[in-house]
């Protein structure tokens, strides 16, 4: 028996990572030329959910003005969006070594560094 079958996925949403309470995922970043850490998400994020970013040193140290409580939070579903801390800038002797992810009643499907 043979049969043809067809499957449909939104862009870019093909698989992910999902959290239904709250989950972290470590992602290693890269700066950009004028020393910021831009980092764009792909996130679906449900109702009471919401994601949120870290970024740490290479001692595994909160950067100053990236922390959790410093970025501004995503509430809604988005294919590509910047996150956004209080923070400066990052300067060329402070690079990041690693990004954390807050996941809450969310899926992250994809992530860029810009």
């Amino acid at each position: 028996m043979a049969a043809i079958g067809l499957a449909r996925w939104s862009r870019g949403r093909l698989m992910g990572y999902e959290s239904r309470l709250r989950g972290v995922v470590r992602l290693e970043p890269r700066q950009n030329e004028d020393g910021n850490a831009r980092l764009v998400l792909n996130v679906d994020v449900r109702a009471g959910g919401r994601v949120r970013a870290e970024l740490l040193n290479d001692k595994g140290e909160m950067l100053l003005g990236y922390g959790f409580d410093d970025c501004e939070p995503l509430g809604e579903s988005c294919l590509a969006k910047e996150i956004q801390w209080r923070g400066d800038g990052i300067g060329a002797d402070t690079r990041p070594a690693t990004a954390l992810i807050e996941l809450q009643n969310s899926t992250l499907y994809g992530f860029s560094f810009v």
